[in-house]
């Protein structure tokens, strides 16, 4: 379906077998998680950027990070 770095790969194995699940399972978790925190920061960055506040990249600039 997707091709992965071999060193990738062997990461996302050791990872899903120690955290006792599917490479699927972790796989979609995975995903899920980082979909979710996606959202959140651009629902935070909106936020901030309605009230008049800067945004999420200005603030980055502003204090290199």
């Amino acid at each position: 379906m997707i091709n992965l770095e071999p060193t990738t790969e062997q990461r996302i194995r050791q990872a899903a077998t120690e955290s006792g699940l599917t490479i699927q399972t972790f796989l979609d978790q995975l995903i899920e998680r980082y979909l979710c925190d996606k959202l959140d920061i651009q629902r935070a960055d909106l936020a901030m950027s309605e009230s008049g506040e800067i945004s999420l990249d200005e603030l980055k600039a502003k204090y290199d990070l």
